[in-house]
């Protein structure tokens, strides 16, 4: 039956190489636009996770949920040796709440990070983000404190380099702090959040702030710790391993986590950290795998055409087979052979063009300039277009328009098992 199938290949080229135009057009497309989407879709994972957040953090339960300064976690030493396993690059401590920030008659409430300024280069990019004055400097006494803001905030307010602001924040136990901030750095992290309501202050400038750390028992306060891994292969590797130190506590009945009394230490990846992000990512792989779903029926449809049109033609063929005494399977299967010769040759050649261009964008990715990606700015997302080849999708891709085919096939070799040898022989 394979020797009849390749025969029949060759025997009708014209309708073989559309066909086999058809499927490697299609698995090019399909496989390049998978490339588009996952290359997408972790460019933004990457630049909100390496800007805020970080791959893993450690926090008190019920932190994540409202993120107040009430729930910080406290970080003894011990538990910071705890988190010195494999594949952690850097430890950085952080005090995350909010403030107003005062400038002459301009106010504004704003968020405040404070961590350590060198640490967080192992976990976060912000120092590259920086496009004016200095990503740190030394504070110049205890009374007076340094840090860096967004550049839209910073327009906002009408700060400038050396401007000095005030902060007043509700500190951990309820009373009022206040802090003045000389700005030494602004920003532009192109993601909304940080560039309108951010400022960064040192660690030393957040305590004095924010007060969290425990008088009584010498304790230090953090609201999370941040953890600086290589990549999010990475992360998953040390996020599984301290799951299994610091397990997710179960709350009582009708209790909530953000108003549990447990204030146990909780692993937190980047998927917890974004869930926002995770929503948006969500809906937009939806509306690219409609578009994708859509362009897979095409194909497909045109597969079966080809098939119901090689059926109908050799009609009697099919017929006298089926007179000698071969079974309705065997014809089938030799119509698989037609499909198999054409469908992985073209398969391989499509997913080789859609892998080449793949790879061509992941290493020379499409930037956007001028309005276009002030407008993508606005917007929050990055102004570039760049794949990523991955082996995960290349598979989708792959199955994703052989196995629609496969069933389109079966659909029209149905006919085959309902012909009646001595009529379609004697059909003129």
């Amino acid at each position: 039956m394979f020797k009849l199938a390749f025969r029949y290949v060759l025997g009708y080229k014209h309708r073989s190489i559309l066909t086999f135009i058809l499927i490697c057009f299609g698995a090019l497309l399909i496989s390049f636009f998978r490339f588009l989407s996952f290359g997408s879709h972790q460019v933004m994972i990457w630049h909100v996770v390496k800007l805020t957040t970080g791959y893993v953090q450690i926090a008190a339960n019920g932190w994540l949920e409202n993120k107040p300064l009430e729930r910080a976690l406290d970080v003894p030493d011990e538990l910071l040796k705890s988190l010195q396993i494999e594949g952690v690059r850097e430890i950085s401590p952080r005090i995350y709440s909010h403030a107003l920030m005062s400038y002459g008659e301009s106010s504004k409430f704003v968020s405040v990070m404070a961590f350590d300024f060198e640490k967080e280069k192992r976990v976060t990019v912000l120092h590259e983000k920086m496009i004016e004055g200095e990503y740190h400097s030394q504070n110049s006494d205890e009374y007076e404190y340094t840090g860096i803001i967004g550049y839209k905030l910073a327009k906002n307010l009408g700060v400038k380099l050396g401007t000095k602001v005030y902060l007043i924040g509700s500190q951990f136990d309820g009373s009022v702090g206040a802090i003045p901030v000389v700005i030494t750095g602004i920003f532009k992290a192109v993601e909304t959040e940080l560039d309108t309501t951010r400022i960064c202050i040192s660690l030393q400038a957040g305590r004095k702030l924010f007060a969290p750390d425990s008088m009584e028992t010498g304790v230090r306060r953090y609201t999370s710790v941040a953890l600086g891994v290589k990549d999010y292969r990475e992360a998953e590797k040390v996020y599984n391993t301290l799951l299994q130190k610091f397990p997710l506590p179960k709350p009582e009945e009708g209790e909530s986590r953000e108003d549990s009394d447990n204030f146990s230490p909780i692993v937190h990846n980047w998927e917890d950290l974004n869930m926002g992000l995770m929503q948006f990512i969500f809906l937009d792989q939806m509306q690219g795998e409609m578009m994708v779903v859509f362009l897979i029926l095409i194909l497909a449809f045109g597969v079966l055409n080809n098939v119901q049109m090689s059926i109908q033609e050799r009609i009697r063929e099919f017929g006298t087979l089926l007179a000698i005494g071969t079974k309705p399977f065997s014809i089938l299967k030799m119509v698989f052979y037609e499909l198999l010769i054409l469908m992985i040759p073209g398969l391989m050649v499509g997913m080789l063009g859609g892998v080449a261009i793949g790879c061509y964008l992941d290493k020379n990715p499409i930037v956007l300039e001028g309005e276009s990606a002030q407008l993508y700015a606005d917007l929050g997302f990055q102004p570039v277009f760049k794949t990523i080849v991955d082996p995960t999708e290349l598979w989708i891709a792959v199955l994703s328009l052989l196995v629609p085919s496969v069933v389109f096939t079966l659909i029209a070799c149905k006919r085959i098992f309902r012909l009646n040898p001595i009529e379609v022989i004697n059909v003129q």
